[in-house]
């Protein structure tokens, strides 16, 4: 308890001694304004720890699971709504180009338009990431559609994005996602895991009724802005920062959310790259240089508000049970908490904890709780 008492008192400090938004015009120093913006300008000597001449890039994997918050190990653990994830990501330059990189960039000029920062470029980040998601009814071994429960639903995708962070403590990220719903892959691999590995007594059985059993092909269209709202970098010591987001997704979700993250501890990673839950596409970020490496405590809140899911509500093609739409729960809350530690300049691990209230109204629905492991490498080329 004293350690969290710890961890707000010093963020209320900080935030008392920082200005709520970083105005460049009105500061001489760019450095001065580098450091608010990223730790590893105290500690590297203002040049983010990338030597000249060379490419940041790095790669990440992550598995998401229930099991990973609600009590582990155990066989008879929670084992529905958003029962798995995983996937990898591979960011560098080579992942500006190309058809699908391409195709990220018209949307980006067609949805934005001219809405891009006008201020000077402090990074930029490119990223390719594939994934899949499981989501599962709370019966697993009744084989009928269980009215009152979510229906089973998977989606395996490949995405694009692009991330912009600039002067002004501001980064603007667009991700062009395509995937496709309704797969037999998912039911094949909860059914390995739970009968071959043993890792329950429960057999999967209504998979027969996912959305869009069979497979469709979906899309999605994603921008977030983050603000940098207050910072207090100490060098080699204990920091803290203080953002908030917008964000809002286009396809096979329709929804806008707003968000605060906070971070407390050793601070190396830009808050623009820090690793969030599901994971980030940049939490590979290494700081070459930096005289601390990262290990701090997150915390952050969303509030979403939904206007379309095809995971609950099912998209063109008939699904055997879907949600209707005055069911669906139009403001969802989510909460992280978790850590984030290097375990050398190339390597990180991260690990949290994840919450959701409940997305839609019936009789058999919980709010979902599960954990995040994620583990990545940062290089320079």
């Amino acid at each position: 308890m004293m350690v969290f008492l710890k961890f707000f008192l010093f963020i209320l400090m900080c935030f008392t001694k920082s200005t709520a938004a970083l105005d460049v015009e009105n500061i001489a120093n760019e450095k001065r304004d580098n450091e608010y913006i990223a730790p590893c300008f105290k500690s590297s000597g203002g040049d983010l720890g990338v030597p000249n001449n060379s490419e940041r890039r790095g790669w990440s994997v992550f598995i998401d699971q229930d099991f990973l918050a609600v009590n582990p190990g155990n066989p008879e653990a929670d084992d529905h709504n958003y029962t798995m994830g995983f996937g990898m990501s591979n960011s560098g330059m080579s992942n500006s180009e190309g058809v699908f990189a391409n195709s990220r960039g018209w949307l980006d000029e067609k949805i934005l338009g001219d809405t891009d920062n006008s201020y000077k470029i402090l990074e930029s980040m490119h990223t390719t990431s594939y994934g899949m998601a499981i989501y599962t009814p709370d019966d697993l071994e009744n084989k009928s559609v269980i009215e009152g429960d979510r229906p089973y639903a998977s989606l395996m995708y490949m995405s694009n994005t692009k991330m912009n962070a600039y002067i002004n403590g501001e980064s603007i990220e667009t991700t062009f996602m395509i995937g496709v719903l309704g797969l037999d892959v998912a039911k094949e691999m909860q059914r390995y895991i739970h009968n071959d590995l043993n890792a329950s007594n429960e057999d999967p059985l209504g998979w027969g009724n996912q959305i869009s059993d069979g497979g469709e092909i979906t899309a999605l269209y994603s921008v977030e802005k983050i603000t940098l709202i207050s910072s207090c970098y100490v060098e080699n010591k204990a920091s803290s920062d203080i953002s908030y987001s917008v964000s809002a997704d286009l396809g096979y979700m329709i929804n806008a959310a707003i968000g605060v993250d906070l971070r407390w501890g050793y601070i190396a990673t830009p808050y623009y790259l820090h690793s969030k839950a599901p994971v980030s596409n940049y939490s590979y970020y290494s700081c070459y240089g930096c005289s601390v490496l990262d290990n701090y405590l997150f915390l952050n809140f969303k509030v979403r508000a939904i206007a379309y899911n095809a995971l609950l509500q099912g998209q063109f093609r008939d699904s055997k049970w879907t949600i209707d739409s005055e069911d669906i729960e139009n403001v969802v809350l989510e909460a992280s908490l978790g850590w984030v530690y290097s375990l050398s300049p190339e390597w990180k691990i991260t690990y949290s904890i994840n919450f959701k209230s409940r997305e839609f109204k019936g009789s058999e629905v919980e709010d979902q709780l599960y954990g995040g492991l994620y583990l990545s490498k940062g290089f320079l080329e």
